[in-house]
């Protein structure tokens, strides 16, 4: 799996979820969140899935993920 390691940039953050929470599982740190404790519908479980099938994926055929190569499109970045 990959990571990253340094400081982050400080940016202006540009998510429109009402609540969230970026966990580091790696590092066990919360990296961002915004009113993480309130109780919301699950939201987006066919990305939350498809990323978990990646996953497994990746670790089925024993894929080595710096190899893997990904392009996506501005137009797909901001959906």
């Amino acid at each position: 799996m990959l990571t990253y390691c340094g400081s982050p940039k400080k940016r202006k953050l540009n998510v429109t979820a009402k609540s969230f929470i970026v966990y580091d599982c790696i590092e066990h740190k919360t990296i961002l969140k915004r009113k993480s404790n309130k109780k919301v519908e699950v939201a987006s479980l066919t990305k939350i899935m498809t990323f978990y099938v990646t996953l497994l994926t990746i670790e089925l055929f024993n894929l080595n993920v710096k190899e893997i190569k990904v392009k996506v499109t501005k137009k797909a970045t901001e959906t």
